[in-house]
């Protein structure tokens, strides 16, 4: 549950992160500012009323959806998994220019 409120994915393990160390809005892939730990980044949704264009509150490093109906195909999918999966789940977000060759 997402804040105890409805399903989602939350973590549930120790993740290794890297921080913006400087502020300087890049992301600092050194290890003097790495963290691992337990830190709440779920994938959750934003609204779920409507799409929503600005992230803003929504997001403190968790994975969101702005549409609810993207998040609902997501959680339907994971709810089909769990037969094969259980209840745990890893994840790699992909950027779309990964793709592009």
């Amino acid at each position: 549950m997402h804040k105890g409120k409805y399903k989602a994915l939350v973590q549930t393990g120790n993740v290794k992160v890297y921080r913006d160390a400087n502020r300087d809005d890049k992301y600092d892939y050194t290890e003097s500012s790495a963290e691992c730990g337990l830190f709440g980044i779920n994938i959750h949704r934003t609204s779920k009323w409507g799409i929503v264009n600005y992230i803003n509150k929504f997001s403190a490093g968790c994975q969101v959806f702005k549409d609810p109906g993207d998040f609902g195909e997501l959680m339907e999918v994971c709810e089909k998994a769990l037969e094969y999966f259980e209840n745990r789940f890893s994840y790699g977000l992909i950027g779309e220019m990964d793709f592009q060759w």
